[in-house]
């Protein structure tokens, strides 16, 4: 963000110097570890929070270089922890370390998902979404958001799990510390990623009750402004309603982001019916009317979640974003 703001060489060149360190005979080979072997094991000394930091940044020092040797380090770092060290509810490391591949313990003693672990996963999958706009870094988003993230601090006082174990009590605390300051800072993020811009048109991307304003781009590309409402108890419930309210009546589009577990997602717009498939989106493209509403409707189906190598004879049970607990 300096250079950014500064266009000052000197806050790029630090920025190279600490790739120089981290590729040094002692460093923890950020880069080339992970495009040798594609696996976050072998990196460092497989300190999760640390090493998600540093991809963090490199996936910003790639916005600003373009070179995709940056993104490639990313990417391979991402889907090795999707495919073998992400939780069923969206966090990862064990005593604060990536483990082997499907070790995933869950009991208080596992000291298991870190806070800051969680928002630094967050903080990356909201990086690499604004860069790509692909869907899947938005699933894992809304898997984190809504169960290990928001698990994390007590809704009563405010107070932080350092650790939020799957299993047993959640140990809360008030005092500060990393993860104290952490997890409310990755709610605070939130907001950013629930509405967006996808190739130039808006886009609904969570169905929590919201209002959005902004300026589009009509079809005859002159800029409105536009507010989008939506009333509903989205994650409870299927069933909402969007209110668009746009300084004039124009034609544009409106993309609503369809669940990866979402069943029959069904969109009503004036006397025309949209359907759409998970994982995708729906785009409604209409003259649009000052007041006129969306009326959305879909599913939030049950599914078993089987217990992997760690849990080979138990189950979790996840209804549309959210794994349930038992109480």
């Amino acid at each position: 963000p300096l250079f950014e703001y500064t266009a000052d060489k000197k806050y790029l060149d630090f920025c190279f110097y600490i790739l120089d360190a981290w590729e040094q005979d002692n460093g923890p080979h950020v880069i080339s570890a992970i495009l040798k072997t594609g696996r976050v094991t072998d990196v460092g000394n497989r300190k999760a929070y640390e090493m998600l930091s540093n991809y963090v940044g490199l996936i910003k020092l790639y916005q600003i270089t373009g070179d995709a040797k940056f993104l490639k380090a990313v990417e391979l770092a991402w889907k090795d922890v999707v495919k073998n060290r992400l939780y069923i509810t969206g966090t990862t490391s064990d005593h604060e370390h990536f483990q082997e591949d499907g070790i995933l313990r869950a009991e208080a003693n596992a000291n298991m998902g870190e806070g800051c672990v969680t928002t630094t996963w967050v903080q990356l999958n909201q990086n690499l979404f604004a860069i790509t706009g692909d869907i899947k870094y938005l699933n894992q988003l809304e898997k984190s958001v809504y169960n290990h993230l928001l698990a994390a601090e007590n809704p009563q006082n405010g107070c932080v799990s350092y650790y939020t174990p799957l299993m047993n009590k959640k140990p809360f605390t008030c005092w500060i510390s990393c993860c104290q300051s952490s997890v409310p800072r990755g709610i605070a993020l939130v907001p950013n990623f629930t509405f967006g811009n996808i190739k130039n048109v808006p886009a609904i991307l969570s169905y929590e009750p919201a209002s959005y304003k902004g300026s589009i781009t009509a079809s005859d590309k002159k800029n409105i402004d536009a507010t989008f409402k939506i009333d509903g108890n989205f994650p409870e419930s299927g069933n909402l309603m969007i209110t668009v309210e746009a300084s004039q009546s124009a034609e544009f589009q409106l993309a609503l982001r369809v669940p990866a577990w979402c069943t029959n997602f069904v969109a009503r717009a004036g006397n025309k019916e949209y359907k759409g498939n998970p994982n995708e989106f729906v785009t409604i493209k209409r003259i649009w009317k000052p007041g006129e509403k969306i009326r959305v409707k879909f599913e939030m189906p049950v599914q078993q979640i089987a217990g992997g190598k760690s849990y080979p004879n138990q189950i979790a049970f996840q209804r549309g974003p959210q794994v349930l607990a038992d109480d």
